[in-house]
């Protein structure tokens, strides 16, 4: 199976126990808004990976991961490398 510029691969690994629910999150050019990943919302902690596609092969994006912990209100993100 040949590369596919328009598809990427986002892994992870939570070590916090406590938290409970991830969204992943992704930014076009490393700037403007941050748009949800379609089936990325409130992911449990038992996944680890979610294909992206339909992604533009002449664009660059950013993804980050918003983990929280029950009762939380603000997320804790974690970033890609930009790229």
């Amino acid at each position: 199976m040949a590369d596919d510029a328009t598809v990427i691969l986002v892994t992870w690994t939570v070590t916090d126990k406590d938290v409970t629910t991830l969204n992943l999150e992704m930014q076009e050019g490393g700037e403007g808004q941050w748009e949800p990943v379609p089936g990325g919302s409130g992911m449990s902690t038992s996944q680890t990976e979610l294909k992206v596609t339909d992604l533009n092969a002449d664009k660059s994006y950013r993804f980050r991961m918003d983990m929280r912990r029950p009762g939380e209100q603000n997320p804790a993100y974690v970033w890609s490398n930009t790229g």
